[in-house]
């Protein structure tokens, strides 16, 4: 300690030392500014280049949407230069922010295979895309930080839009999916996918009143008849089913079937598409109350009723899952081949159920 006092005694006498002390401070407090103007400008540019590529991404994802709406075929055309064009309408830190058309994806927010975590690809065969990510890395010159040999500054943003599944809708047959069905055909692998209705235990489907109240048969038949109207589903809401392949309803189905394909408009006559509720479950005998968790959109390509059932074959219907779908709404539940074409951004705020 002593030669320590002494030492910067020593230094207090001799002359000049003051200057040298303030030079080296100054430089010390250079180096301060740098940082503390450098950073912040940093923080700033970075929070606007989010902004842009937040905004760049719902702009794709809802053009997306509106392509399924209309029937646009591929259904991501124009997505990535709707992206691109909404991106350079913004600037950060003055400066436009740059989005190659390279670094905007369209490709799927969902679950794969083994992967049961929510997450961005881009399939081999991108057959129904619902996201659209993008990303931008903008240099910015720097201010400071050049006294030090950093004369650019480099900031990236990623985003991910994506569209999910109404919420909310009046289904067209008293028919549920459940979402043990979607476990076994994840992501793309549902379109197109075949799904009978027939022996209960391996079919993940059943008959539902779509109401919280004791399931009755004839609830379900008066519903196909039109005698009663097809209550409005919410997600979350509770309501019962029954199972079996129940002959008389699968009768009033079979009228019902003749009658309406051939009168909707995915140009097959031999054909009915129309939307059912998809509920939280397995594939066991659905004889209890479900939880509604989304809708879905089937083909209806066969009824097997006893009237029209011969030569051993088993009762019940075949369906395929339809997807390219859309609905004039926010969505935010299962993606189950149909979807809202309003998106949401994903990836930082986690969506129950997704």
């Amino acid at each position: 300690m002593k030669k320590l006092l002494y030492f910067f005694a020593k230094l207090k006498s001799e002359k000049g030392v003051t200057a040298i002390i303030v030079a080296l401070l100054l430089v010390v407090l250079l180096g301060v500014a740098a940082l503390a103007i450098d950073v912040g400008y940093l923080a700033l540019a970075k929070n606007q280049c989010q902004n842009a590529v937040d905004a760049a991404a719902l702009a794709g994802a809802r053009k997306l949407g509106e392509n399924y709406d209309t029937n646009v075929s591929p259904p991501d055309t124009n997505v990535d230069s709707v992206a691109q064009a909404t991106a350079q309408a913004n600037k950060a830190a003055g400066k436009d922010v740059e989005v190659a058309l390279e670094n905007i994806e369209v490709g799927v927010w969902g679950t794969e295979a083994g992967k049961p975590t929510p997450h961005f690809y881009v399939p081999v065969n991108n057959f129904f895309p619902n996201a659209v990510r993008v990303t931008t890395n903008t240099t910015f010159d720097s201010f400071f930080a050049r006294i030090f040999g950093k004369s650019t500054l480099d900031t990236g943003a990623t985003a991910i839009a994506a569209l999910f599944g109404p919420c909310i809708d009046t289904p067209t047959i008293p028919l549920g999916i459940s979402t043990g069905w979607f476990d076994l055909n994840p992501g793309t692998g549902m379109c197109g996918k075949e799904i009978i209705l027939g022996d209960t235990k391996d079919s993940c489907a059943g008959w539902t009143n779509l109401e919280n109240t004791k399931f009755k048969q004839q609830d379900v038949q008066d519903m196909l008849e039109d005698k009663t109207p097809m209550p409005e589903v919410h997600s979350g809401d509770i309501i019962e089913f029954g199972g079996g392949v129940i002959g008389p309803v699968l009768e009033d189905l079979l009228t019902l079937f003749d009658t309406q394909k051939g009168l909707d408009d995915d140009g097959d006559p031999s054909t009915w598409t129309t939307s059912v509720v998809v509920y939280e479950g397995g594939c066991e005998n659905p004889v209890t109350p479900y939880t509604a968790k989304g809708f879905s959109t089937i083909k209806i390509t066969a009824v097997r009723a006893p009237s029209n059932t011969s030569g051993g074959l088993k009762l019940g219907l075949t369906a395929q899952i339809v997807c390219k779908m859309s609905e004039d709404n926010r969505g935010g539940c299962i993606n189950a081949g149909t979807v809202g074409k309003y998106p949401r951004l994903v990836g930082k705020t986690a969506w129950p159920g997704f």
